[in-house]
């Protein structure tokens, strides 16, 4: 496989960190996917995803791409729109990984959709049924 499609995570919690990202990473070891991005709303989960042993461990010498990024802004500042300037830039057959609070999938997802990003969500995909038919004619 000659093109490796970067992977956007979009959300720095729990799920991201236990679940996605060592299944990502593993992926990565295999030649699946190239980059791996992660944005949360701030810096604090992503540092300390960073700083995680037991990933460390399991997956030495690789790392994901942090924004916004631990080591140039406070752990408090907050960056509510950034995932979506990671999917106006993200190289065509990206993939997007939504793992965010429910109520936030839909507008997450539809712009993922929007910049022509292959999607991978936890569920629900959305909230309401009028959102995911017009995400099915979105996607279609």
């Amino acid at each position: 496989m000659s093109f490796k499609p970067s992977v956007y995570v979009i959300g720095g919690g729990m799920i991201t960190r236990i679940q996605l990202l060592p299944s990502i990473y593993h992926m990565q070891r295999e030649g699946l996917v190239g980059d791996i991005h992660v944005c949360a709303l701030n810096a604090g989960p992503l540092r300390d995803i960073q700083n995680d042993q037991t990933l460390q461990k399991a997956f030495p010498g690789q790392s994901f791409i942090p924004h916004p990024d631990p080591a140039k802004v406070s752990d408090d500042e907050m960056f509510p729109d950034l995932n979506k300037k990671l999917f106006a830039n993200a190289p065509a057959g990206s993939i997007a990984v939504i793992a965010v609070p429910d109520q936030v999938h839909y507008p997450i997802l539809k712009q993922a959709i929007e910049h022509g990003l292959h999607v991978c969500i936890v569920k629900p995909l959305v909230l309401e049924h009028k959102q995911a038919e017009e995400i099915a004619q979105l996607a279609y």
